[in-house]
């Protein structure tokens, strides 16, 4: 233990340190425009997400005008079939759904 360096608990070694910086500070009015625009940019986001999904739909053929069946516990599959085809076969749909 001839080479150990003791250095009291708490205090940092001076070498190869850099000068302590301070917190950075925000004043009441940068407080506010930076709560403006985090609001602005969610506010964005969110118009942008309301744009995309009809713009989505409309790229897919054959998906705009889907009938909408709310399923309840205990229904099966080919109940949902046959609500959303009451014509045709309910099994070619329960496949369609299932895939």
């Amino acid at each position: 233990m001839g080479n150990a360096r003791r250095v009291r608990s708490g205090t940092p070694s001076r070498k190869g340190t850099r000068p302590s910086r301070r917190p950075v500070r925000l004043t009441r009015r940068g407080r506010i425009v930076v709560v403006v625009l985090l609001v602005a940019a969610t506010l964005a986001m969110l118009w942008i997400g309301s744009r995309i999904a009809p713009a989505s739909a409309a790229g897919h053929p054959g998906r705009e005008g889907l009938p909408w069946v709310e399923a309840h516990q205990g229904d099966t599959l080919r109940e949902v079939a046959e609500a959303v085809t009451p014509e045709g076969d309910p099994a070619v749909t329960a496949h369609r759904i299932g895939s």
